[in-house]
């Protein structure tokens, strides 16, 4: 039996992972294989490999300057096909569970201040109007910035997901965990709007899908990437250009204006604190300025 792919078939079945992440995993299984097969002569299937196999991958990406990051990344797989492994009875250990991973540097996520975002939106604004595309994909960089909602989280929307009477979304999340995340009203007017050119546009057309291309067909995760890319490269100086960086801000802003932690959690959808700790940083970061800006002790000249 085929492991790799039974475990990618779970993967995508079962955990409902993002095409991203099975691309990920693929690839990175591949490689590892390719490792054992290359540079250790082993001809056996990767459900066979030992710590010893695995340790010397890991150290070869280490040696190879790999980031750190990277390197956890590949690890994690690793874990989680040995696991997988282990539950189907296919091995009795999970050889990857002793590898330790390097110690990381976590950067700052890069935030869009609220006066760029205020300038592209004043722009969608008004040129929205000239065209069903500019208006969509306007519509997408509000939606991702009022509801913090990840890349593969938006292109899975359906039209029956938006209650504009409540003001809310319903988002189906990692590990089909379903959120609602509340909307700001001019988010809701944008997609009043939006709704309405695209009944005009698909006529009689059954896409469920609630955002879709010129011709009908839904959008991809490709799309929405470049489509945000191009929008948020009007701002100068941005180091990264991504619908991850809107979610980075949305939770940022949030946690600026005062919301609780655990509140942001939910509206984020993570499952622990730890994950939503890292935006506590920047606005920490911020709370300095504040104080050493106004407190006649904070030695400022």
């Amino acid at each position: 039996m085929d492991w790799v792919q039974e475990f990618l078939r779970y993967q995508k079945l079962d955990k409902r992972c993002s095409v991203h992440t099975l691309r990920a995993y693929t690839t990175d299984l591949n490689l590892v294989q390719a490792f054992r097969s290359e540079k250790l002569g082993s001809q056996s299937p990767l459900s066979d490999a030992s710590y010893p196999e695995l340790r010397a991958w890991v150290v070869s990406l280490l040696q190879s300057q790999q980031m750190a990051s990277s390197v956890n990344r590949r690890i994690s797989t690793l874990k989680s096909y040995f696991a997988f492994l282990r539950r189907r009875s296919w091995r009795a250990d999970n050889p990857a569970s002793r590898i330790t991973r390097p110690k990381t540097t976590r950067p700052l996520p890069p935030v869009v201040s609220l006066p760029e975002l205020q300038r592209l939106f004043d722009f969608g604004v008004e040129n929205a109007q000239s065209s069903f595309g500019l208006l969509r994909d306007y519509l997408l960089l509000s939606l991702l910035y009022g509801t913090g909602m990840r890349r593969s989280e938006l292109i899975n929307l359906q039209i029956n997901d938006v209650d504009l009477a409540t003001r809310q979304v319903r988002v189906l999340g990692k590990r089909n965990r379903v959120r609602i995340i509340p909307m700001p009203e001019s988010l809701c007017h944008e997609l009043a709007e939006y709704l309405k050119q695209r009944k005009i546009r698909l006529e009689d057309t059954e896409v469920g899908a609630l955002f879709v291309q010129d011709r009908g067909m839904p959008l991809s995760e490709s799309y929405l990437y470049k489509c945000i890319r191009k929008l948020l490269g009007q701002i100068e100086g941005l180091p990264r250009r991504s619908p991850h960086v809107l979610r980075h801000t949305y939770a940022t802003h949030l946690l600026d204006q005062g919301a609780g932690l655990q509140d942001v959690k939910e509206l984020l959808g993570h499952t622990s604190l730890a994950a939503t700790q890292v935006y506590t940083h920047r606005s920490i970061e911020k709370l300095k300025e504040v104080y050493r800006a106004a407190h006649p002790h904070s030695g400022k000249n």
